[in-house]
């Protein structure tokens, strides 16, 4: 929960572009995907040697999130159709070092991808699919920022954990993991060491989104889609589908934007906020949101933001 947006204290009629900036930048979620970017990321084998310490509760983290939401199961390499064997996407796992807001290290963080470069899509598919999850128009943010900023609305700003993850995938899609994180989780999961093949490797079905398949990003923007009607929103889709409103028999006014797995969240009254926060925390499956709800705008701490590096829990999970 963070303060208000500084353009509410300021009088700005208004916000500024650095504002908006700031609020919907999301670059740090993006996964790499240039032969620079993976440079920067610490190889797993290496951050093995290197630091153990640190590197080790990363791993087990991420692999430990995929099996708890279901997102792998383990399966017989031979069982396969030899089709299903050529379709097979090779997966990696590699790290990220997270840093504090002085700059010093914090710790690893670690993400499993498929490398979409082998999955099996034919070139005409690949051509004509749409598999990006949208995200908020710019002019439309800036538009609705104004309108939060006018009206003195209740923010709360939403990061998703493991946003993919919570949506399930409607085909069968195989990956391989690679000898070095095979073992890791076998060691987590006995259950599974009889299924290593010969080289150490294992291979896995994939249950839902994984990051890095080319249609992760729109079936996690479909999951939320129907999570946000479900809620009571309407998608403006004829003008920006990252929008969401909700008006009240009482004429209070709710906001949703969506940039890919972060949400910004406004309402006319603090029942509003409650009523998305509390709905989720009640889900069968443990999921909540991560709110930073705005202080009132009288607050001396209006002209600051709310830190980005704060931890993320779970988003709404799929039944």
């Amino acid at each position: 929960k963070g303060p208000v947006f500084p353009v509410a204290e300021q009088g700005m009629k208004f916000p500024s572009y650095e504002t908006a900036m700031l609020t919907f930048d999301s670059a740090h979620h993006r996964l790499p995907d240039t032969v620079t970017e993976l440079a920067l990321q610490m190889s797993l084998q290496r951050a093995m040697k290197s630091m153990p310490d640190k590197a080790r509760p990363a791993i087990l983290a991420e692999l430990r999130q995929l099996h708890e939401m279901n997102v792998l199961e383990p399966v017989q390499y031979d069982s396969l159709t030899i089709e299903e064997k050529k379709a097979c996407i090779r997966a990696f796992l590699f790290l990220k070092d997270k840093f504090t807001a002085d700059g010093t290290f914090d710790k690893f963080k670690g993400r499993l991808v498929a490398n979409k470069k082998t999955q099996g899509f034919s070139t005409t598919a690949q051509e004509t699919m749409d598999p990006s999850s949208p995200t908020v128009d710019f002019l439309t943010a800036c538009l609705i920022i104004n309108l939060i900023c006018l009206r003195k609305m209740k923010t709360a700003i939403i990061d998703v954990k493991g946003a993919y993850l919570n949506a399930l995938i409607n085909e069968l899609v195989y990956i391989i993991l690679d000898p070095t994180t095979a073992a890791i989780f076998v060691e987590e999961y006995p259950v599974y060491k009889p299924m290593l093949r010969r080289d150490g490797s294992l291979c896995c079905r994939v249950r839902r989104a994984l990051y890095g398949l080319p249609q992760s990003g729109k079936l996690w923007y479909l999951h939320l889609k129907e999570t946000l009607v479900e809620l009571g929103y309407t998608c403006q889709q004829e003008h920006d589908k990252c929008l969401f409103t909700c008006i009240k028999p009482d004429g209070s006014t709710g906001y949703i934007l969506v940039y890919v797995d972060d949400l910004l969240l406004a309402a006319d009254t603090d029942a509003e906020l409650d009523r998305i926060i509390t709905w989720s925390s009640l889900q069968t499956i443990p999921a909540s949101l991560c709110p930073r709800r705005a202080t009132s705008p009288t607050s001396s701490s209006a002209t600051t933001f709310p830190s980005r590096r704060k931890r993320a829990v779970p988003a709404l999970q799929s039944s």
